[in-house]
């Protein structure tokens, strides 16, 4: 593919992929000229305020009508979970190996149910699928063997237009992923 640098491309831009991936991680290690936002951070500032006692709901609906009437001049990444399913043109998927994202996952307070679910849908690629729907600009990022700031880089140089490489994922391709699948769902 013969790629023409066309510079960095304004507005919104999103950091999605499974939880467990490096979004947040890799947001902040983004160079100080790419601008990042949670998207929790995002929900706080166009919507009603929360509780003071819960978790932050993410109305979609309230999110994408804000980031309508706030298109920003300069490329604004937004990272979280769900922020492939924003009014977001382009949208950069980070993806990590099934067993990895398992191992990743162990570390963090969560139910074994969860780590399930999580590993499950991203070798399934419920997420990088999700994106990839419609007429948007999509790139797969596998950060499994990856250090953040070396995906940070990666995402600074699509983000600049220096770059357009992209990953092709297909984890089922693996061998050791089904048999791994099968004994964490015992």
């Amino acid at each position: 593919m013969e790629y023409h640098n066309t510079g960095p491309a304004p507005g919104w831009w999103a950091l999605t992929g499974t939880p467990g991936t490096g979004k947040s991680t890799v947001a902040r290690s983004l160079p100080p000229e790419v601008l990042a936002v949670e998207l929790r951070d995002l929900a706080l500032r166009s919507g009603p305020p929360p509780p003071p006692w819960g978790p932050v709901e993410v109305d979609l609906r309230s999110v994408g009508a804000w980031m309508r009437r706030h298109l920003p001049p300069d490329p604004v990444i937004v990272a979280g979970y769900l922020a492939h399913r924003l009014p977001i043109e382009r949208v950069i998927v980070l993806r990590c190996h099934p067993i990895a994202l398992a191992e990743r996952l162990r570390a963090r307070p969560s139910s074994q149910r969860d780590l399930r679910e999580n590993v499950q849908c991203e070798a399934l690629d419920t997420i990088a699928g999700e994106a990839r729907r419609g007429t948007r600009r999509t790139w797969e990022l596998d950060t499994t063997h990856a250090s953040p700031r070396e995906v940070a880089d990666r995402v600074r140089s699509l983000v600049r237009g220096s770059s357009e490489r992209t990953d092709r994922v297909d984890w089922l391709d693996d061998p050791s992923v089904p048999p791994f699948l099968l004994r964490l769902s015992r």
